[in-house]
């Protein structure tokens, strides 16, 4: 889920933001639990409304208080039991059912595949029916 908390005319006012509430809040997911689906259930309104009270005087104007949370819904079938995250530097090829994506995340039978961490690399995706 997300909430969009402000909207600005340009970019570099949203990193000010960004900047001033990264030191509030944690923007890192536990990867594993998330995959999971073991999130723990967040009061939108609250977290958006105390954010907002940081936000900077002369950036307020971009708050946003009215808008709706956003759910995703990524195709997953199965998830490991284990997660492990695969290296494709260290074994750049290999053969398994993928079983679902959730975000930037390719889900395997046995293994995910965390895709940023490969950007700038040409991968080839072999699929068969």
């Amino acid at each position: 889920k997300a909430l969009i908390i402000a909207k600005v005319p340009r970019r570099i006012l949203s990193g000010q933001i960004e900047i001033v509430l990264a030191k509030k809040i944690s923007d890192k997911t536990n990867w594993r639990k998330m995959l999971l689906g073991k999130i723990e259930d967040v009061d939108f309104s609250t977290v958006r409304e105390k954010m907002i009270r940081c936000i900077p005087r002369e950036l307020s104007q971009y708050a946003l208080h009215e808008e709706e949370v956003q759910s995703f819904t990524y195709p997953v079938q199965s998830v490991p039991l284990k997660i492990s995250s695969h290296n494709l530097d260290k074994e750049g090829e290999f053969t398994e059912k993928m079983t679902g994506i959730k975000g930037q995340y390719l889900i395997f039978e046995n293994r995910v595949i965390n895709l940023r961490k490969y950007s700038g690399y040409h991968m080839e995706f072999v699929f068969e029916g």
